[in-house]
């Protein structure tokens, strides 16, 4: 490279400095007064101040990426003609494929070549579009011993200087602290727009209130709960929008809520006198010397889940009256089957009384005057009198209701202890068909498969 410093003609070496100087803080100027800006607008006007300021025709700036790997190229000029146009795109290369307009990034230092540059060092041109090199001049901007940008132009009339590229790297060095600057207000202004559209878009309510209490912030959601719109809202009071017993609450709550985060439950009142039940999250908030500065809240309106609570509630209450209701049915349910129970025995012993006193002496009179066949029959009788006062045919035809009135009757001969042949003729029909008739009455006591004698088995009921 060759860095031979030549003058412009009629300047002397301080006075050319001090012009320069001069102007570069003009365009320092220039470039803090951008308003509203972006990055692309700082490196354009950064571009065309350091042309003019050196005199050049073209050039470019370039920032090196995190690894030092990679350039990007928001701003970069063509000549065409005398006519310089500043591209609207940027450019995105390796250090390695920028060649030559990297040297000043690789060296670490300022590039001066006051003599036309070999074809072989343009073969790979960036930013690219240029006509014949002439002249050209490239700069480092650096931080912490790091190269962070490069800034070139190309083109002078006369030859680069020292003057020249210290003017330009200093330039630069105000341009890319405007540029960080820059890139620190995007961040925020990202940061609140994501922080803004989190907590818009929140379904609870959240408000931020200073040491006294007043409002600086609520979401929208706060807002329709309130019925209030944001305007109407901050720089009043929080305790305005409780009645008095909330306010109690809000009072003591806010007193222990200094020292720590805690939940509590208030109802706000809203534009229209609504009472709005809803859970409170406070979180106070301190200053650097641990000073009390004021709070942001949660509000979770549970309207919803009061009245879900006293449905339940009034659901339980209807529940509990009708068990109230059914127990005491029960009771007297009860009641009333011990009466009947009480009474089925009563009955049943004055039955058993009256057969006992009345009936059975006349039997027995009877059985003693009557032949051998009558005997049999009076005998049988008095074993029905005894089964009837005892209650075996109600038990009977209760628990085996599929039994026909026959086959009741011939399970109570039965149980009296007389034979297949004694109850046929007693029914007047045949042996046969007081066996079938016992072979049914097994089956539907469900003991056709047992072995158990059915004279027994009628005892035990």
């Amino acid at each position: 490279m060759d860095d031979s410093i030549a003058t412009c003609p009629g300047l002397e070496l301080d006075e050319r400095e001090q012009s320069l100087t001069q102007r570069r803080l003009l365009a320092v100027v220039r470039l803090n007064r951008l308003s509203p800006v972006t990055i692309q607008e700082i490196t354009d006007l950064a571009l065309t101040e350091a042309i003019t300021l050196t005199g050049s025709a073209v050039g470019f700036v370039a920032f090196v990426s995190g690894d030092g790997f990679s350039l990007t190229i928001p701003s970069w000029s063509k000549g065409v003609g005398r006519e310089k146009l500043i591209a609207n795109r940027p450019l995105i290369c390796s250090v390695e494929s920028a060649g030559f307009w990297a040297e000043a990034m690789r060296q670490s230092r300022s590039v001066i070549t006051n003599r036309r540059l070999a074809s072989d060092l343009l073969r790979r041109s960036y930013p690219g579009g240029h006509g014949v090199l002439t002249r050209q001049m490239s700069v480092p901007v650096r931080v912490g011993g790091d190269v962070v940008a490069v800034a070139g132009v190309a083109n002078k009339e006369c030859d680069y200087t020292n003057a020249d590229a210290r003017q330009m790297m200093l330039l630069m060095e105000d341009m890319w602290r405007v540029v960080q600057h820059q890139r620190r207000i995007e961040t925020l202004e990202q940061s609140e727009k994501r922080y803004r559209l989190l907590v818009e878009s929140m379904s609870e309510g959240l408000g931020v209130f200073d040491e006294n209490c007043k409002v600086t912030y609520v979401n929208d959601c706060f807002c329709r709960m309130l019925e209030y719109s944001p305007r109407e809202l901050v720089g009043r009071s929080v305790v305005t929008f409780l009645d008095e017993i909330n306010q109690s609450i809000f009072y003591e709550q806010i007193a222990h809520g200094r020292d720590e985060r805690h939940r509590y439950e208030v109802e706000w009142t809203t534009r229209t006198n609504r009472k709005v039940p809803a859970i409170v999250s406070p979180q106070p908030i301190f200053d650097s010397a641990g000073n009390f500065v004021g709070s942001f809240a949660v509000v979770t309106d549970i309207t919803r889940q009061k009245e879900t609570e006293q449905v339940l509630k009034a659901t339980n209450d209807r529940l509990a009256a009708e068990q109230a209701a059914l127990t005491e049915k029960n009771i007297a349910l009860k009641e009333i089957m011990s009466q009947i129970e009480n009474e089925k025995r009563q009955v049943q012993i004055q039955i058993q009384a009256n057969v006992d006193r009345i009936l059975m002496p006349l039997l027995r009179t009877l059985k003693g005057k009557a032949d051998a066949d009558l005997r049999e029959y009076v005998q049988l009788l008095e074993s029905c009198l005894g089964d009837i006062a005892s209650g075996f045919i109600n038990q009977l035809e209760t628990r085996f209701a599929r039994l026909s009135p026959r086959e009741v009757e011939i399970c109570n001969m039965i149980k009296s202890g007389l034979s297949t042949k004694e109850i046929a003729a007693t029914l007047d029909t045949s042996v046969h068909t007081v066996h079938n008739q016992r072979k049914q009455i097994r089956k539907k006591l469900e003991i056709d498969h047992r072995d158990v004698n059915l004279s027994s088995y009628l005892q035990t009921i």
